[in-house]
């Protein structure tokens, strides 16, 4: 009885442990069901977030105050968004058909900017002039960035517009400077006070 007792015991622990095997081997079957489901609605959520974010770079690029393009680094104009096209006083399609290198005043210095970007790896914050369609000339403050898109080189450029900032600082010279000739022409003693 001992002996058929330790082989039931010996019997019973090898069929729990049988059990246990085909238990995980039904989870394991089980999960296998679920994961196509898993990996499409893991798809889902993936496309959806990569289409969150597009959104949220297309809104930035779309709604910044500063002008962005981009070019490849021959100079042919990519995109822009609604600030550059603005400040140049082209249509988005006129500017695509463009090379950046017909909007500086100083075609050399589209070479310029390209030598430094090759020297330093990119631009941040360096004046130039350019043309706007209708012939003005405008100072613009460029950052350029090289970036790559599907295996592509392109320059990315960040411009402000400082030519209101600089035609105030020449009407502020050029009122300083009168000042400077009023104060040098008059024999009469003049007092400067400040009331405060």
């Amino acid at each position: 009885m001992a002996m058929t007792n330790d082989n039931g015991n010996g019997d019973s622990q090898r069929l729990r442990e049988e059990i246990e095997r085909l238990k995980e081997k039904i989870r394991v079957l089980e999960s296998r069901e679920q994961r196509p489901a898993d990996t499409i609605n893991g798809l889902k959520e993936a496309e959806q977030a990569v289409k969150e974010e597009q959104q949220r770079y297309k809104d930035l690029f779309d709604n910044s105050l500063a002008g962005i393009g981009l070019a490849t680094p021959d100079g042919q104009v990519v995109d822009s968004n609604p600030a550059f096209i603005k400040m140049m006083g082209y249509t988005h399609d006129e500017l695509k058909g463009l090379n950046i290198r017909d909007l500086y005043v100083k075609p050399g210095d589209r070479d310029i900017l390209v030598q430094e970007i090759k020297e330093h790896g990119f631009i941040k914050e360096k004046e130039f002039t350019l043309k706007k369609k209708n012939g003005d000339k405008i100072d613009v403050i460029l950052s350029v960035n090289p970036i790559e898109i599907d295996g592509k080189p392109y320059f990315l450029t960040n411009g402000i517009d400082v030519t209101p900032i600089r035609q105030t600082q020449e009407a502020l010279a050029t009122s300083e400077t009168r000042l400077k000739q009023i104060a040098n022409t008059i024999t009469d003693v003049v007092w400067m006070t400040d009331w405060k």
